[in-house]
């Protein structure tokens, strides 16, 4: 068997199947996405999902079905080209046996193609056809040409509202293939050409699309997936090493410690799961992009090498539609980062007990040094914070006592463990800090703070970060009562006189003066 044109073998090869039916496609019919189908598949999928939308079997895309039903939608020339080409360039030689007379009563072995009617002819139809005056200006090919190119197959497309008129003008305006009559009703009044005119333009634009931005694009989500791969294979050895690790350094402790090292096991598994389970969200959408990509590229490519002129113009503007939406498709960059665990060993007793794994975040990993009462005149809370591991992200959320949402501090450390973040508050009143580090929740947090300008007579109050009295309190915890202001200090307002609870003393302490705060109102439960 002679062997076919690499070009059209490969066209063939990748489009000819249904998506749906799996058989080669019947009246190919092609979607917004660029997806075809056979046109029977496409009506009962519209039949089955109520008849307004129709949802894509391949990218999950959405589309509202057109006014006259599935016959709305684009039919796909170029791949019926194709389907046709399939039989006659899988003939042997000049001998075409699968193919057969569609013009006459018998079937009698096909020779060439009349490109105005859509048939093949046997040889007797064909010399009737340029015998009779109705026919005789037909445009007939020989199959051996149509072998060789496929574009020959190219006949007439007539316009869907004047169905005796030759789709042979392109609307500017529009971006539409229209006929002549067209050009009176409809598109009045409208800048046309002659789609032959028009054709270099489009094709350059398409083009232009592929080999730009497209192409780009394409490359990034290439690259990306290779990354995402990488650090997949990284995740696993990483885990891997670590997981020997343990393993070796419990097998001298077995039977004491198997526990301990299933704990540790069972830790590092979920963290494999978790972390996976985000690198595999990712690289579905990555991927799902990168297929819509690559499907729509195929499409314009094979409409750019396939397709005729008229194809390309009846294609152009859901064509260029789609790939200009395709160029905004994007990903979360910052989803996609590597573990960071180590098993680490207790270097001063050799307690296995003490080995852990090390690089995970837990409430015990951040703690809050302080959580500053605000500095009179600046109505600032200043909050310090330290954790044992470094991290990704840092989030100190403040809202009012109803709960409402204040504000959110992000913070995107550059290194080190150690932050210090300040949040200038709106007046009196109670305030609750929550503390986030790479999503987990500091020890002790949501923390309660209550501001006020001047201490109320009868609020209740203990330390706070500037106290520098001894156990004048009755030692850390002591609760004590506002009893009013000092009046024996030149700046009277700044000094707040308190009585303590537990030692019935009643002493003055710093409220703002020296720029201190000796104390805290004791927070709310």
């Amino acid at each position: 068997m002679a062997a076919r044109p690499k070009s059209l073998r490969k066209a063939v090869d990748d489009v000819l199947t249904c998506g749906i039916c799996l058989e080669i496609v019947d009246l190919p019919k092609v979607l917004p996405c660029l997806h075809t189908f056979c046109r029977k598949c496409l009506k009962e999928l519209i039949n089955t999902s109520g008849g307004e939308t129709i949802r894509c079997p391949i990218c999950n895309a959405t589309h509202a079905v057109p006014r006259r039903g599935v016959d709305g939608f684009r039919s796909n020339f170029t791949l019926q080209n194709l389907v046709e080409a399939r039989q006659v360039s899988d003939a042997e030689k000049d001998s075409f046996p699968g193919i057969t007379c569609e013009s006459g009563l018998d079937e009698n072995k096909g020779v060439s193609r009349c490109i105005d009617c859509a048939n093949f002819l046997c040889a007797h139809c064909e010399d009737l056809h340029k015998k009779l005056k109705a026919t005789r200006g037909h445009r007939i090919i020989p199959l051996t040409e149509i072998k060789n190119d496929v574009r020959k197959l190219e006949y007439k497309r007539y316009c869907i509202e004047h169905e005796e008129e030759e789709l042979k003008l392109f609307c500017q305006d529009c971006k539409e293939v229209i006929c002549r009559d067209c050009t009176i009703v409809g598109h009045k009044g409208h800048d046309y050409d002659f789609i032959k005119t028009v054709f270099p333009q489009l094709q350059g634009d398409i083009r232009g699309l592929l080999e730009g931005d497209l192409e780009n694009k394409c490359s990034e989500f290439e690259a990306h997936l290779g990354y995402i791969r990488e650090v997949k294979e990284k995740n696993y050895e990483n885990i891997a090493k670590c997981k020997d690790d343990v393993k070796a350094y419990y097998d001298t402790y077995r039977r004491r410690l198997f526990e301990q090292e299933a704990i540790l096991m069972e830790s590092l598994d979920a963290t494999l799961g978790d972390r996976s389970k985000q690198l595999d969200i990712v690289q579905e959408t990555v991927e799902t992009s990168k297929a819509k990509l690559d499907s729509a590229r195929d499409f314009a490519k094979q409409l750019l090498e396939s397709g005729t002129q008229v194809d390309l113009a009846m294609m152009y503007r859901q064509t260029r539609s789609r790939l200009e939406n395709l160029k905004e498709e994007t990903w979360d960059r910052n989803t996609t980062q590597p573990c960071r665990l180590v098993f680490v060993k207790d270097e001063k007793d050799d307690n296995p007990f003490k080995a852990k794994v090390r690089g995970g975040i837990n409430r015990g990993d951040l703690i809050v040094e302080s959580l500053g009462q605000p500095v009179l005149g600046m109505n600032k809370f200043n909050v310090k914070l330290e954790s044992e591991v470094n991290a990704y992200s840092l989030i100190v959320t403040i809202m009012n006592e109803n709960g409402d949402h204040l504000k959110d501090i992000n913070i995107k450390p550059k290194g080190g463990n150690k932050w210090e973040v300040t949040y200038k508050i709106s007046g009196d009143g109670v305030y609750i800090v929550s503390v986030l580090l790479d999503g987990v929740e500091a020890k002790e947090s949501p923390f309660i703070r209550e501001w006020q300008a001047k201490l109320l007579q009868g609020k209740k109050v203990m330390r706070g970060n500037d106290w520098k009295w001894g156990d004048q309190d009755g030692g850390p915890g002591g609760i004590g009562t506002v009893v009013g202001w000092s009046e024996e200090v030149g700046a009277s307002d700044n000094w707040a006189k308190i009585k303590w609870e537990i030692t019935n003393r009643q002493n003055n302490y710093r409220w703002g003066a020296e720029g201190a705060y000796d104390l805290m109102v004791v927070p709310q439960q």
